[in-house]
């Protein structure tokens, strides 16, 4: 089974900021996406939410993303165009 392009976001409001609410809230995501027979989750997140991810249980990755609609191509080098 593969959930392409699922977009859960979700942030907790600032007065309930590490009242464990967010982990609670991924954990009933994850259990519910678990059971639905998915192997695995990914999440693209910023740097500042990686330490929420990680005690989660998410395993950091090293990646690049391409965004078509906004990219601008690199300066071709050496004739290789």
């Amino acid at each position: 089974m593969n959930a392409r392009g699922l977009d859960a976001s979700a942030t907790t409001a600032k007065d309930v900021t590490s009242g464990g609410c967010g982990h609670r809230l991924m954990r009933r995501v994850l259990d519910d996406i678990h059971a639905d027979g998915l192997r695995g989750v990914h999440a693209v997140f910023g740097p500042e939410l990686e330490r929420f991810y990680r005690s989660a249980g998410f395993q950091m990755l090293s990646g690049g993303l391409i965004d078509f609609k906004h990219m601008k191509w690199p300066l071709e080098q050496d004739g290789d165009g």
